[in-house]
């Protein structure tokens, strides 16, 4: 009895540590965007503001690295001892891990290495430098991902919201 009571908060601990984690992963992507909507209106140069989002979004993605692991053991943890399907959950978490892992660790490298063959800042090279169409396009493509792990955390919080109520199996719930 106390060895149930004693894995029933344990349990309920990694559900919450879980959903702690996946809101503040979707809290970030929302600054994120916030922010990248509003950076070139508060910085003057195009190239202090790009310097500016890839910082955040760096970390971000470090931050989702770290996340993604931790999000895979609380939900073993959490829900597999109240019986409660988590294949698919764990396969949204996966997918966004590997979103934030392209962006950080693929594309944002990629950016850095463009933006220093520029040898200019960016707001002083010509508009249609090849180089400059590429680092605008990976960040457009970059943008899509940090997005697409963003709404994958926003749906694993409503999953994990919704899996952590008991469910009845007949009648009528009001």
């Amino acid at each position: 009895m106390l060895a149930s009571a004693a894995l029933g908060a344990f349990a309920s601990g990694a559900r919450i540590v879980h959903v702690l984690v996946l809101g503040l992963w979707m809290g970030a992507v929302g600054l994120y965007w916030l922010v990248q909507g509003r950076v070139g209106d508060v910085v003057e140069s195009a190239h202090v503001a790009d310097l500016l989002l890839r910082d955040l979004l760096s970390r971000i993605d470090l931050a989702a690295l770290v996340a993604g692991p931790l999000l895979l053991v609380t939900l073993i943890m959490g829900w597999a001892p109240i019986q409660v399907p988590i294949r698919n959950r764990a396969a949204g978490i996966v997918i966004a891990t590997l979103l934030a892992g392209i962006s950080g660790r693929w594309l944002a490298p990629r950016r850095a290495e463009l933006i220093a063959a520029l040898g200019r800042r960016m707001e002083d090279a010509d508009a249609s430098s090849p180089l400059l169409v590429e680092i605008v396009q990976l960040a457009q493509i970059d943008l899509g991902l940090t997005t697409a792990h963003g709404l994958v955390a926003a749906l694993l919080v409503v999953a994990a919201m919704r899996a952590s109520q008991p469910r009845r199996r007949f009648g009528i719930e009001l």
